[in-house]
């Protein structure tokens, strides 16, 4: 059950995050440095009330570091075709090994992105190699939203939506 802080996924939202899109996710050490990883695929569970967000494990050890450290994060989700984009802050974040629904929604994000690139001109074995995530070890940010903006260029970028 999520804790009062926790916003939970609508279904519109959940939609848009799970359509392929491009993926980021940061997090700082003690000091402040920033770190930073693009992330391969995302899985929603059912209720909606948390976010695995997949990454390559060696292509992100500071960011998994920093994660564990301080379990903090924010993941931006991006549509390519348009810009929209929305941000997901939390600081009740964790670190996990990715299970086979985790590898199963990585294979379907990494089909849908794929398509979406390919729309745009960008072959799937472009996209592949972007990912990078094909025989890598795959680690499991888990985050329970808080906050929640609207990152899309515009007027209203940086609008908080949620939380």
């Amino acid at each position: 059950m999520p804790d009062s802080s926790s916003v939970l996924i609508d279904a519109d939202t959940a939609r848009f995050l799970l359509s392929g899109l491009s993926i980021g996710v940061a997090a700082r050490d003690a000091a402040g440095r920033p770190s930073i990883a693009r992330a391969c695929g995302l899985r929603l569970p059912p209720d909606r009330s948390s976010l695995r967000v997949l990454v390559v494990r060696d292509q992100a050890l500071d960011l998994l570091a920093d994660v564990e450290a301080l379990g903090m994060a924010a993941a931006v989700f991006s549509e390519v075709s348009s810009h929209r984009t929305l941000q997901i802050k939390s600081t009740q974040t964790r670190v996990e090994p990715a299970d086979g629904d985790d590898l199963a929604a990585l294979d379907a994000q990494v089909e849908r992105f794929a398509a979406t690139l390919d729309a745009i001109g960008h072959a799937p074995e472009f996209t592949a190699a972007l990912l990078g995530q094909r025989g890598q070890a795959i680690a499991a940010i888990v985050m329970r939203p808080e906050q929640v903006y609207s990152q899309t260029p515009g007027p209203g970028a940086g609008a908080r939506l949620k939380g």
